[in-house]
């Protein structure tokens, strides 16, 4: 049987505007994570919805669970030598 379109329910932010702050808190991201991904083309840019106002979806947010859970940890690892083992975080 070949592969068809099914309804599927995805967890979304309970708003339906988010600013960069609500929308990297939600996944526990450091401060230039988000900006750097839109940057690179990674992230859809967030929408202006005011000539001072620019606020992400929550497509953006259902968006970035998926790409996160699609690839590597956001977060760097501690550099070698710090924390109680010397190499902690590295592969």
């Amino acid at each position: 049987m070949a592969a068809e379109w099914t309804d599927r329910t995805i967890r979304g932010p309970s708003a339906e505007y988010l600013s960069a702050d609500e929308l990297r808190k939600l996944f526990g991201l450091p401060a230039e994570w988000l900006e750097e991904r839109v940057k690179e083309g990674v992230m859809p840019p967030p929408i202006r919805l005011t000539a001072r106002t620019l606020t992400y979806t929550w497509e953006h947010a259902v968006f970035l669970m998926l790409w996160l859970k699609l690839h590597p940890s956001p977060t760097p690892a501690p550099a070698k030598g710090r924390g109680s083992d010397a190499g902690a975080g590295v592969n």
